[in-house]
């Protein structure tokens, strides 16, 4: 009996000892080491899904294409244009050694699970004034990026990361950067160019958003402009198909009367939310195709009547329509998180009893989830 008591202490003992060993040592390490993790590593996966240029260069590893070296991406602090992935930090926006200061003891698992989040992830170049900046906010939120674009960004993003991840604030910390958020958004006015960037080429697709769009919901074969095929190919402007457009029940067979519509519109988005994403989740929200009532072919007319107005205020003309209309609203709030102002969830918790096919119980449920009051 005592060799078994003394047994089971030895191993109680060990795997306490492997346990704390599995606490994360930050040492001198100012950024995780994201270039010894191998090919294809998630500085890598971030590179290639953040840079302008689709087609990204690798080196080559023996048989094997390996890190990304060329690419085009927007250093987060300068705004300078950066070509050469190896001169490139990517790095949480709350700085591993801001951790360190407050004290933070995750365990190892935690901390690998932090830094390969890509919603905490920016990008500077190595040994630049930029870097110099980042380990500042080792303190505290001392440097913000110059572009004006990334200010309210940032500072949104630093208050989500610290409250998803259970970081401390320091004393005041919370209010100061909730103060300067607001009084970020009130300076600078939305520009849907620059926040949300023009029409792209989204993953998986050959053409620009609007092309891949028009062409996915014509009901005929689309035609496009003879002297574009030229010079553009598949992906040259669509003139003529055949178009039904849900918020007026109208068909339309010319392309130009039509707009492609964020059934969630990206001001809302924006105002609601969006203003702290990245710039490649706004970027993925403007030409997102996964879900085909994420973005659909309408009257221009009617789609700059309705303008970035929520259900509450805005319904389409087609009541046939209003159902799954809002079916589809309440679908893609709750896809990207997007909190509900008073008024529209107001409006969605009545608005749904009449709606026969949806399971009210449960959209209601989702509604109250998301709403702000």
């Amino acid at each position: 009996m005592l060799n078994i008591t003394f047994a089971l202490i030895f191993f109680l003992n060990l795997f306490t000892s492997l346990f704390a060993a599995t606490s994360y040592n930050f040492g001198q390490l100012y950024f995780w080491p994201y270039e010894e993790e191998g090919c294809n590593n998630t500085k890598d996966k971030f590179l290639a899904k953040t840079s302008s240029i689709r087609a990204v260069s690798r080196s080559i590893k023996g048989r094997y294409e390996c890190n990304v070296v060329g690419g085009r991406w927007v250093d987060y602090f300068t705004g300078e244009e950066l070509n050469d992935a190896r001169e490139i930090t990517v790095a949480p926006i709350v700085p591993l050694l801001h951790l360190k200061r407050l004290g933070v003891n995750w365990d190892l698992s935690k901390m690998i699970n932090y830094v390969h989040d890509e919603s905490n992830l920016i990008i500077f170049k190595k040994g630049s004034q930029s870097e110099a900046a980042y380990l500042t906010n080792i303190q505290q939120v001392k440097y913000m990026p110059k572009p004006e674009v990334n200010q309210c960004e940032f500072l949104g993003r630093w208050m989500d990361t610290k409250i998803n991840w259970n970081i401390p604030f320091l004393s005041g910390e919370k209010e100061d950067v909730s103060q300067a958020a607001l009084d970020c958004l009130a300076r600078i006015r939305f520009n849907r160019q620059d926040t949300f960037g023009p029409w792209l080429v989204a993953p998986g697709h050959a053409c620009p958003t609007r092309v891949e769009v028009l062409n996915r919901d014509s009901y005929v074969t689309t035609t496009r402009a003879g002297e574009e095929i030229a010079a553009s190919g598949q992906c040259a402007n669509i003139v003529s198909g055949k178009w039904f457009d849900p918020y007026t029940g109208n068909t339309f067979t010319t392309a130009k009367e039509l707009d492609i519509d964020h059934v969630v519109p990206l001001k809302q988005t924006y105002e609601v939310g969006a203003w702290k994403w990245p710039d490649w989740k706004r970027k993925e929200y403007a030409n997102y195709q996964e879900n085909p009532f994420h973005l659909i072919a309408v009257d221009l007319r009617e789609n700059r009547s309705k303008g970035s107005r929520h259900p509450g205020e805005y319904m389409p003309p087609n009541r046939a329509y209003h159902c799954e209309y809002v079916e589809n609203w309440i679908g893609i709030k709750l896809r990207w998180g997007l909190p509900m102002v008073s008024s529209e969830s107001q409006f969605l918790l009545s608005f749904i009893k009449s709606c026969h096919g949806l399971d009210v119980p449960k959209y209601t449920a989702i509604i109250q989830m998301l709403s702000t009051q």
